[in-house]
């Protein structure tokens, strides 16, 4: 027997979904969407959780697991291939995502002197060279007022002797390396403009659901 559908829920999510891509592919204020999609901002915001909820739990299992050992294996052959530093599970670099919603009570948190008064947080990840991101975390800096060291020994790295060309030779290394982090955060914003504007979120945890999404 064929079930019966109802238009109007179906036109419901439509309208659901297509807010929700609005939001997070250009970066669309929920009040410009009104007039088209005859959707509230306070009914966009919660059409975006929800989205963003059910792709976490459907493939948030799968895409941000932590690698297997036949994954590390794959990461150890690709980077070798590519940099040639064996054992190498990828690149670790931050960038920083501008939150424009941050409450005046956890401000201090994620400011930094050298940056501004804005209030910023921190994206963490590692990717291998085809944009695989398989480590990420949001928050605030680990030091006050101190920037992580990601890559200690390369940056230890500044005047080099004459014959010390093993060590110029893996510094070179790592700075190409590098490259593929700044490639995954480059194409992550080009793909969703959300991350490419200043955060509208007032909740931490509705920015790490944004974020995770993205990256999945």
């Amino acid at each position: 027997m064929r079930m019966a559908y109802d238009p109007c829920l179906l036109f419901k999510k439509m309208r659901m979904y297509t807010s929700t891509i609005c939001q997070l592919a250009y970066g669309t204020v929920p009040d410009n969407i009104d007039e088209y999609l005859q959707k509230g901002q306070a009914t966009a915001h919660l059409s975006l959780e929800q989205i963003l909820t059910y792709v976490m739990d459907i493939f948030g299992s799968d895409y941000l697991r932590k690698p297997t050992i036949f994954d590390i294996g794959k990461l150890y052959e690709r980077n070798k291939e590519k940099h040639g530093l064996p054992r190498m599970l990828g690149c670790l670099d931050c960038t920083d995502w501008e939150w424009f919603g941050c409450p005046v009570t956890h401000k201090a948190q994620y400011c930094r002197r050298d940056l501004g008064p804005d209030p910023f947080i921190l994206l963490e990840v590692v990717a291998s060279k085809d944009l695989w991101i398989w480590h990420a975390f949001l928050g605030y800096y680990l030091c006050d007022g101190i920037y992580p060291e990601w890559v200690p020994f390369v940056n230890s790295v500044t005047n080099l002797f004459d014959g010390d060309y093993k060590r110029l030779r893996y510094k070179r290394m790592h700075e190409g390396a590098k490259k593929d982090v700044e490639q995954a955060f480059g194409a992550l914003k080009n793909k969703w403009a959300i991350l490419a504007t200043p955060a509208q979120a007032n909740i931490k945890e509705k920015l790490v659901n944004i974020m995770y999404a993205c990256i999945i």
